[in-house]
């Protein structure tokens, strides 16, 4: 009698265990269902959609993609580099010491020289794009800041 009772219990204890299990991996499951993984957005097109929001024309993919740390004291040269992005209403001066990822677009059309080869440089960091710019390494190139572009009454847009 004593051993049946044993059994007994044992198997009430093996169909409350397999009951959990059940409903655990039920759960886990129907989280997955909800979140399913390898769905975060992907950077990159988020950097180009910041570009085509602004009126810019960047190739569907980045031509260069790289990590950069920003220095905690910034020399003259981005001391110069931040001033551009402050004029845009970033600041880079919030991530000193920081590594940030930086995504270049080839623009596939430069309204002032459309066969110019124009690059957008985007800077991004925990899902936000923190700063960048317009520019060309030509022997008379420039750099402007990515904001704000301006539509001309013929629809074209224009370097403000």
């Amino acid at each position: 009698m004593y051993r049946s009772r044993f059994q007994s219990e044992l198997t009430v204890y093996f169909v409350v265990l397999k009951a959990f299990l059940l409903i655990t991996l039920l759960l886990v499951a129907c989280d997955r269902k909800v979140k399913p993984s390898g769905q975060e957005p992907d950077p990159a097109q988020i950097c180009r959609q910041f570009l085509v929001q602004h009126g810019w024309l960047p190739a569907e993919y980045p031509c260069e993609i790289a990590s950069v740390h920003i220095p905690q004291v910034f020399d003259k040269v981005y001391f110069n580099y931040n001033a551009l992005q402050k004029e845009q209403g970033f600041d880079l001066s919030a991530y000193c010491g920081k590594t940030v990822m930086k995504y270049v677009f080839c623009l596939t059309a430069y309204p002032p020289d459309p066969a110019a080869d124009v690059k957008a440089t985007i800077l991004y960091y925990h899902g936000a794009v923190i700063g960048g710019d317009i520019s060309s390494t030509a022997l008379n190139g420039f750099m402007y800041g990515l904001l704000p572009r301006e539509r001309s009454p013929d629809g074209k847009n224009q370097i403000r």
